[in-house]
């Protein structure tokens, strides 16, 4: 581990999760350069956001499980065999005809399915705090942002669009290529009080 990665992510450094967090960034660190071990490293992501989500909705305690779920990772990515998370994937299933899709729409369907399934809470809530404690230790102030307009380029599912505006963006514009998690972006807009906030694809 680096004086950097603590800098990113200070509850690496210590905490209830901070050695599992830590033999999850050394695991993927330890893999080669190829496709496989790169898709292994852009897998673990969404496999650690649906672990979350299970565990938050159970309301229990969550730092046992967290803890389990990240160790089930780092064992996983050192073994680079039988590992959960293909499950997560669409390059997983080896009767995918892939030849007729782009590396975009893989991408744009993969994610924006990811992002369409968040909770409420990890769509709205989550996203704001995340974002104000990022903003205020790089030293970006409120003034800096409040009444201005943002473009957000690789929205995703949107919910840092949205979180931007409620720090105070007057007007936010998402932008993606994923089909399906800009209709879901839209779709939560819609069903939503928050105002100044659209999304494009």
């Amino acid at each position: 581990m680096t004086d950097n990665d603590y800098k990113i992510a200070p509850c690496l450094r210590e905490g209830p999760l901070s050695e599992a967090g830590q033999k999850v960034i050394l695991s993927s660190r330890s893999l080669d350069d190829s496709s496989f071990s790169n898709f292994l490293r852009c897998s673990a992501i969404p496999y650690l956001f649906e672990q979350m989500e299970s565990i938050f909705e159970k309301n229990l305690d969550p730092g046992p499980a967290l803890a389990s779920a990240m160790s089930l990772l780092s064992n996983s990515l050192e073994k680079s065999h039988d590992v959960p998370i293909f499950s997560l994937s669409p390059f997983a299933n080896p009767t995918a005809k892939l030849e007729n899709s782009t590396i975009e729409q893989l991408t744009g369907n993969h994610y924006g399915n990811l992002f369409k399934g968040f909770s409420d809470k990890s769509y709205w809530n989550e996203p704001k705090q995340l974002l104000e404690t990022r903003l205020e230790r790089n030293g970006i102030l409120p003034e800096q942002y409040k009444g201005k307009k943002l473009l957000d380029v690789g929205c995703g599912g949107g919910r840092y669009t949205v979180a931007w505006q409620l720090l105070g963006v007057e007007e936010c514009v998402g932008v993606d290529f994923s089909q399906v998690g800009i209709q879901a972006a839209n779709d939560r807009i819609k069903n939503s009080d928050i105002s100044g906030v659209s999304f494009e694809q």
